[in-house]
């Protein structure tokens, strides 16, 4: 309901969510340690909701503000135009290949994308 609210969607908790078939024998190496690396910056960047709630972001400490900035990104990332939330967000449906979805999450963690704003992530599909 939160996810909703903050207008994600799919209104999916990615570290809530989790399948046996997220294995290296069933998807690829780079697929598996890709997903691996986002559940640790995901649940980084839970951590420091927290801490930034009460203390704010520009207590964190360097390597911390990154952590965050790559987590809302991804957050942010995983928004996407799906057809099933059509009818919530007003947008067309589009699929994103598997493929590009991993490069994209490896672009975000490694820092490719670190002088990206958050909402340039927001809903950008195939894009």
């Amino acid at each position: 309901r939160a996810r909703m609210q903050a207008g994600l969607y799919p209104a999916i908790d990615p570290l809530a969510s989790s399948s046996v078939n997220l294995d290296p024998a069933i998807v690829s190496k780079n697929h598996y340690d890709t997903a691996q690396e986002v559940i640790r910056v995901l649940n980084k960047l839970d951590e420091l909701q927290h801490i930034v709630t009460v203390i704010g972001i520009e207590e964190l400490s360097r390597q911390d503000r990154t952590f965050f900035s790559r987590g809302l990104k991804l957050q942010t990332f995983f928004t996407q135009p799906s057809f099933t939330a059509e009818v919530h967000t007003g947008m067309r449906g589009q699929y994103v290949p598997l493929e590009k979805t991993i490069e994209a999450c490896r672009g975000i963690v490694e820092g490719k994308y670190d002088d990206k704003s958050e909402d340039s992530f927001y809903m950008i599909g195939a894009a």
